[in-house]
């Protein structure tokens, strides 16, 4: 791999990370996640918020598929704050 190759490579996972830091920024700020804060999830978005988790700080970490997983996360929780 040449240089400018790997200068890509990493300031494609820089950017990657950038994304992921928003999203996560992004889903803290969310009103159904505060209003979640003091209730463990259980069933699928503890499963969820899990995995997404174990991804993250696992190394090297899988980009992509931490960012599906956060995601997933942010999906059930927004299904369950909207659910009457």
């Amino acid at each position: 791999m040449a240089i400018a190759e790997v200068d890509q490579a990493l300031a494609g996972l820089d950017a990657d990370h950038g994304e992921i830091a928003a999203n996560l920024a992004e889903l803290q700020d969310d009103p159904g996640v505060r209003f979640l804060d003091g209730v463990p999830p259980t069933g699928v978005s503890a499963a969820r918020y899990g995995r997404a988790y174990e991804l993250l700080h696992s190394a090297p970490c899988d980009l992509a598929v931490a960012t599906r997983a956060v995601a997933e996360f942010q999906r059930a929780i927004t299904e369950k704050t909207a659910r009457p």
